[in-house]
């Protein structure tokens, strides 16, 4: 009985990565801003302590 192991063929390369901008986010996170803009505490002529 052998216990030699035949090698394994090369392993597939990884597929490339979707790194392309998230553009429907922005324009989403841009339209709750204009829709809510009195509610942002945060906004440059917002109250102050």
């Amino acid at each position: 009985m052998s216990t030699a192991r035949t090698p394994r063929p090369p392993a597939a390369p990884p597929a490339a990565a979707d790194v392309a901008p998230e553009v429907h986010i922005d324009a989403q996170v841009e339209d709750e801003a204009r829709q809510h803009a009195e509610d942002n505490l945060l906004r440059a002529d917002g109250p102050r302590e």
